[in-house]
């Protein structure tokens, strides 16, 4: 899994789960995941720039980061609902 995720790390041990494997079977998710990543050390890093092209600019910058953010939790939730209807079926492991 890529460096720290405070947005996605969950304290349910389920959520976490099927991070890792989000991030061991998705390559698109990990690609998301590595934009976030990017997005977000460019923000921390022109955190200290204070002319207006810097301002600009990071406004860019977080309205991408909140879409990325945005579609990556809406990949984790839509695999933990995978993972209660395969309970609900009565087929637990099956998460396609």
């Amino acid at each position: 899994m890529p460096g720290h995720w405070p947005v996605l790390n969950a304290d349910d041990p389920e959520a976490a789960e099927r991070l890792r494997e989000l991030f061991a079977a998705d390559p698109h998710f990990v690609q998301l995941s590595e934009q976030y990543e990017e997005v977000n050390r460019q923000i921390e890093a022109g955190l200290t720039g204070n002319d207006p092209a810097s301002a600009a600019l990071d406004a860019v910058l977080r309205r991408k980061r909140q879409m990325l953010q945005s579609e990556l939790h809406a990949r984790l939730k839509a695999a933990l609902s995978d993972v209660g209807d395969d309970e609900r079926r009565g087929t637990p492991g099956s998460h396609t």
